[in-house]
């Protein structure tokens, strides 16, 4: 008799167990349904030269990390005719999917050098770990000089 009601008592904990987790589960991807959405709703622009380009972004946290801390002015450095980078004052976090390959007109996150890279050409990292933030809508131009750009909020109703 003991033993049946110990059963019934480590099943009915199993079934409690079992639903806290599923709830936990279900909370958390809850809300991150939700920041995910702000995602869109936020959106981003960048300004090369004077000339804004709106981006469309990947739908990750560190899309999400890098919206505090805009807007963000810097000046870009060219990196193998390929691409400009600038390093962004504060690391964020960097979960989005790891890419080696940059292709032109994305915009990605640099881990090892917390930078941001923007693409005008295809390029390929060699051991390198970038994490995809998105793309510009149009047409980008390689140019010599170093670039200032400006990352902000694109705010759409």
């Amino acid at each position: 008799m003991k033993n049946n009601k110990l059963k019934i008592i480590a099943i009915i904990l199993l079934i409690i167990v079992i639903c806290i987790i599923s709830f936990t589960i279900v909370t958390y991807n809850n809300n991150m349904a939700i920041k995910r959405e702000n995602i869109k709703k936020i959106g981003l622009k960048i300004i090369i030269d004077k000339k804004e380009h709106i981006v469309t972004l990947a739908n990750n946290d560190t899309v999400l990390e890098l919206q505090k801390q805009l807007p963000i002015t810097k000046y870009f450095t060219k990196y193998e005719d390929s691409l400009y980078y600038a390093k962004l004052d504060k690391r964020i976090n960097a979960d989005g999917e790891i890419v080696s390959e940059v292709k032109s007109k994305g915009i990605y996150y640099h881990i090892g050098w917390h930078s941001i890279v923007i693409a005008y050409k295809n390029y390929t990292f060699k051991n390198q770990r970038l994490v995809y933030l998105g793309s510009i809508e149009d047409n980008i131009k390689n140019k010599n000089s170093i670039q200032e750009i400006t990352l902000d909020t694109n705010k759409k109703n």
